[in-house]
């Protein structure tokens, strides 16, 4: 069903002030919700749709390659392509191709805690982005269709102090011209970034932005249940039964919070003649509730708040709320130190087989040995006051030693000049013959000095040629007088 046009935007009232993103990047899942085949390098989508200028099928289809130092792209790397287009529409409107951008900012749109691994990640996505190649056989710019089109979408990027999480800290990414064009044109639509990242799970979020593109016309839409679940939420083929579970969970989701319609079971799947099984989505009736707290967490917990730095900890890597609540006031050490142990090893790519939570919850209650290569926060804080008082010594003992030359330099320079001022003519001029005779290879660089122009280096080197001689000379005779 059509929506006209002053329905267009029932989700957001007028739309004004919305964020923005490239309807190219909604239709196909290019995201990766499970792990990929170790070793693969390249994935296809394809799917079939009506153009609605030419009424004329079009298959369309999308061929994303990794490079050897990058991986496909997993949930995380979506969410924070979500997240850096959203900042480059907040700070720019996509009037230019580089965006100025902090970290700090992205994992604070993202929702997501200020630590260190987070950091790493957003690295390791960045890396990941650039070292992809997207090439579909049908790319939209404004009214019209190319066919083909390859690009990557972020051209090259600079996190300049990446290692300082300071809020100010400046980073730069640029996206590739055949993107930038696009959003430039108008292909894109208005996208609440905020209520996407309140969403809980990978599958929610994935559903919501296929179908919000599609109510922006229409205020009803269905899908073949096995087309929705393959082609547009990248679900696996190998349990067809376990679909209508999925889309269940995610359906819930988005219906408490207004974007859906909640349908009953009876008028939420139906059956086509052909035997095929089809899931109907009805848009909501206006505004969303926001909504901070994911879908699966009990009711009685969505109203409490993490009291303490240690829980909000647990929160953020995945512990449930009451599991959390629990360990941080029986086990607070524990989870300390465990916390490190775990962000060391996901900075480091690392990551584990049943999700971060139930690893986390698992190292906690069985105190799981720190990892190889850890070093604790008061190892490294006591390790940094020797490391500063060993350069503070040196850098005395380097002032010493600098004080002591000079004074030896200018004792030198001091004693040659008497010496030269006791020379007559002959004896200067026999001396100088001398000194440049036995310093022949820095006499060479002396006359490039000259040549060059350059008199105040050559005055240096010469000064330092008959120094050289005067010691290797007269002050070693003079020591070898001395000696009884």
């Amino acid at each position: 069903m059509k929506a006209n046009e002053k329905d267009k935007h029932w989700f957001y009232g007028l739309g004004e002030g919305m964020d923005q993103e490239g309807l190219n990047l909604v239709e196909f899942p290019f995201a990766l919700l499970a792990r990929s085949v170790k070793g693969q390098k390249s994935i296809t989508f394809k799917d079939t749709i009506r153009d609605s200028s030419t009424k004329e099928e079009i298959e369309r289809s999308l061929t994303i390659s990794a490079n050897v130092e990058s991986d496909l792209p997993n949930y995380f790397d979506q969410d924070a392509l979500v997240g850096l287009s959203t900042l480059a529409w907040r700070k720019n409107g996509f009037k230019k191709i580089t965006v100025d951008f902090t970290i700090y900012e992205l994992l604070k749109l993202m929702k997501l805690r200020d630590a260190g691994a987070n950091y790493a990640r957003i690295a390791k996505s960045l890396d990941n982005w650039q070292g992809l190649r997207f090439k579909w056989s049908h790319w939209r710019v404004g009214d019209s269709w190319t066919n083909p089109s390859a690009t990557v979408l972020i051209q090259d990027y600079d996190l300049t102090r990446r290692g300082n999480r300071e809020p100010q800290a400046p980073q730069v990414f640029t996206w590739s011209r055949l993107y930038f064009e696009a959003m430039q044109d108008g292909n894109r639509k208005p996208f609440d970034a905020d209520f996407y990242f309140e969403l809980g799970k990978p599958t929610t979020r994935r559903m919501f932005r296929f179908l919000e593109k599609r109510f922006w016309n229409r205020v009803s839409y269905n899908y073949p249940i096995k087309d929705f679940c393959t082609q547009k939420l990248r679900l696996g083929e190998k349990y067809p039964s376990q679909y209508p579970r999925v889309i269940n969970e995610a359906y819930e989701d988005l219906a408490d919070r207004g974007f859906l319609k909640k349908l009953p079971e009876s008028a939420r799947y139906t059956k086509k003649r052909d035997g095929t099984l089809y899931v109907n989505f009805e848009r909501g009736s206006g505004r969303r509730r926001a909504v901070s707290v994911p879908r699966e967490l009990p009711r009685e917990e969505e109203k409490k708040t993490p009291s303490s730095p240690i829980l909000e900890r647990l929160v953020d890597l995945g512990v449930g709320n009451k599991v959390a609540a629990r360990l941080a006031e029986t086990k607070a050490e524990s989870c300390d130190r465990q916390i490190q142990y775990l962000e060391f090893k996901l900075a480091s790519g690392w990551k584990p087989k049943k999700g971060t939570g139930g690893y986390l919850v698992a190292a906690i209650e069985g105190d799981y040995s720190p990892p190889e290569g850890f070093i604790s926060e008061v190892e490294k804080k006591a390790k940094s006051a020797v490391e500063k008082k060993r350069k503070r010594l040196e850098e005395k003992r380097n002032a010493a030693r600098k004080l002591r030359e000079n004074a030896q330099e200018e004792q030198a320079q001091r004693e040659l000049d008497q010496y030269i001022m006791s020379l007559s003519e002959a004896e200067l001029d026999q001396f100088y013959a001398a000194a440049k005779a036995k310093n022949r290879l820095a006499m060479e660089f002396f006359q490039r000095a000259i040549d060059a122009g350059k008199n105040d280096d050559a005055s240096s080197i010469l000064a330092k040629i008959l120094q050289n001689h005067f010691k290797e000379t007269v002050l070693r005779g003079r020591r070898i007088r001395k000696t009884p």
